[in-house]
This record gives C-alpha cells, structure tokens and sequence, in this order.
C-alpha cells in the first residue's frame, strides 16, 4: 500500500534477489549477522501476488517473529505462527517486544505464548529508554543472540 500510495511497485523476484546477494555477503563471517525486517507482519502484501510470508518462504533463512506485548498480541501473534507452519516455516524463536502500555506483565505474555508454543523458544524483552545501556545486560538480549547465532 506505502508502494502505492508512491505510485511505486514492489519487484518481488528483485527483491529476493536482493536479499539473497547480500546477506550471501555477510553470513559468511562468524560476527555478523544480516536482520531483514518483515515491514508489518507475515501477511502484510508486497504487491498484488506476494505477502511477507512469501518472501520468508522463498529467501529460506531463519526466522524471528516480534511481537509488542500490546491487547491482542497472544491471538496475533498465535496467529502469525499458524499460518507460517501451514506454509511449512518454523520461527527459530518468538521475540514479545515490552510495549510502551501493557496491560498485563511481560513474563505473563510470553509464559501464555510459550504454552501453545512449546517448541519455539519464547524470549521476553523488557522496554528500556533508549538513554539506558541496561539492555546489553538482559538475559533476553543474551538469549537472543545464542538463538540467532545457532
């Protein structure tokens, strides 16, 4: 739609290619790794044929779902993961982003998630200022970077 409203449109095939060339580029290293962001969510259209979901499927790479910890999020998020297994993708991991207003405690969020999830890790990350450092000391970012490097 943002493609659109730019009287633009998304090459699908180009963009795979895009992706694939660059984190080729990349991977190779034991540092680095390249983080292709979804652009709103798995069902999200790029063009009129292809979804996020569809680029997903056909770059092949490991996936990460990230969620708020907003109203909704357990039956969006629940949601995501169905329909990515029906299309024969498996996050690595479901990331549950602390939101600004939550209306219920982060552990709590992630612990429902985890029940109907249980195999697929489930990391809470609690909402930081972006003043503070505190973050690079959080066992969730630790996790993180364990699930995203194996």
């Amino acid at each position: 739609m943002a493609a659109k409203l730019e009287k633009q449109s998304i090459d699908f095939e180009a963009l795979v290619r895009f992706c694939q060339n660059n984190s080729d580029r990349h991977v190779n290293s034991d540092k680095q790794v390249v983080l292709i962001e979804g652009v709103g969510g798995a069902m999200v259209p790029l063009n009129e044929q292809h979804t996020v979901m569809d680029w997903m499927a056909a770059l092949d790479v490991p996936i990460l779902v990230v969620a708020g910890s907003y109203l909704g999020t357990i039956s969006h998020t629940l949601t995501t993961v169905e329909a990515m297994a029906q299309n024969n993708l498996k996050p690595l991991a479901v990331i549950i982003s602390e939101s600004e207003h939550s209306p219920v405690p982060l552990q709590l969020t992630a612990d429902t998630i985890s029940r109907f999830l249980p195999d697929i890790s489930v990391i809470a990350v609690p909402r930081v200022s972006a003043s503070e450092s505190s973050w690079k000391r959080t066992t969730a970012v630790r996790d993180l970077i364990k699930i995203i490097r194996t």
